[in-house]
């Protein structure tokens, strides 16, 4: 019977190779076969035993090259081969930056801002916020009156779980991304402490297993009463989590500015934005009782009102969008204003009766 020549190359597993090594295996035991481009029964099995061959090799190959670290792509691979080996990778990292909190004048006693108050950034859309990591005190009498502190891009997260005694117990906490390190883990029988291996745990140690996923999830793990003491009762957890690329403030500035000053190709700088200034003019008339001045400076309070930028917490305006989602043909951000919320503005302010027939004008 004939078989195949010595000289195949097995290595070569794609749909085109596959289906001329099956061809030449047909051949070889049915040389009066000779038509292979008739969309006959016979070349269609053939081709499905090719295009099968060329699914699991493709399956046979990822796995291969994902079991070793130096070749895998997939990062929960990664991770795992590193677990394997006793090594943890680091997962999420949170922004951290140093600000300075200034007073409008010396304060006669100590004002002291707590570990975890919330700093924002300016942004008016999309604002990020920061937590204290420490206290900080601005001293009675100091002049300037400013102390500085450091501030972490993160949020503290509470979970609790009945544990119920269970052995090998794995919590999935909720929240992401998980920043490492910031577990702290207490149930009815005491406090937990991190480690790295429940391997080295005795059977009374209260010890825990911090496992953070490809997606920056972690899984607080207890041992099983021989491995580490499993928790009773009530578990209480608290961690952090943050990080991710919008936490970091001016981080492109400064890296091109300080870090690497020496562009050839670009240069770096902040402008302050371009204003617009809109004249609104109407003519109102008052209800009884009401002084004209009064009215006209309630007015222009509501109209700058209408016209800020944020509001006083920090959001942003809801009256007015000054760009933020409406871009022209080109993609610029525009602003939009219509009359009839300038109208709305004007006749809603306490003393006006109704507004004549002069129109606004804008410029």
């Amino acid at each position: 019977m004939a078989v195949l020549p010595p000289s195949v190359d097995y290595t070569d597993r794609d749909f085109d190779s596959l289906r001329a090594r099956l061809i030449a295996l047909v051949q070889s035991v049915f040389p009066d076969w000779s038509d292979f481009s008739v969309a006959s029964f016979g070349n269609l099995l053939l081709e499905m035993y090719a295009f099968v061959g060329d699914v699991v090799t493709f399956y046979l190959d990822n796995q291969v090259r994902e079991s070793r670290p130096v070749t895998a792509t997939q990062r929960k691979n990664v991770i795992a081969l590193a677990r394997m080996l006793g090594y943890k990778l680091h997962g999420a990292q949170a922004a951290t930056a140093e600000i300075t909190f200034t007073l409008a004048r010396p304060p006669s006693a100590d004002v002291m801002l707590p570990a975890g108050t919330v700093v924002r950034i300016q942004e008016v859309t999309e604002p990020v916020c920061f937590q204290l990591l420490s206290d900080v005190v601005i001293a009675a009498g100091a002049d300037p009156p400013e102390a500085t502190g450091v501030v972490e891009s993160s949020e503290i997260r509470t979970q609790l779980y009945d544990a119920r005694g269970l052995a090998d117990l794995d919590i999935l906490l909720d929240h992401t991304p998980y920043l490492d390190g910031s577990a702290q883990v207490s149930a009815a029988n005491g406090a937990y402490t991190e480690v790295d291996s429940l391997l080295g745990s005795g059977p009374n140690d209260r010890h825990f297993l911090v496992l953070v996923d490809q997606n920056d999830r972690a899984t607080i793990r207890f041992g099983n009463g021989t491995s580490g003491a499993p928790p009773s009762g009530t578990v209480q957890t608290t961690y952090k989590t943050g990080g991710g690329a919008g936490s970091n403030v001016d981080a492109v500035l400064a890296q091109v500015t300080e870090v690497y000053p020496s562009t050839l190709t670009f240069q770096v700088s902040v402008q302050s934005p371009v204003c617009k200034n809109v004249d609104v003019e109407a003519h109102i008339y008052l209800r009884q009782g009401y002084a004209p001045a009064t009215v006209r400076d309630r007015v222009k309070a509501n109209l700058e009102a209408m016209f800020r930028v944020s509001e006083p917490d920090g959001t942003p305006n809801p009256l007015v969008d000054f760009g933020f989602n409406i871009k022209d043909q080109g993609g610029n951000p525009v602003s939009e204003i219509a009359w009839s919320d300038v109208f709305n503005v004007i006749r809603d302010t306490e003393g006006v009766r109704k507004i004549g027939d002069r129109r606004a004008e804008f410029s």
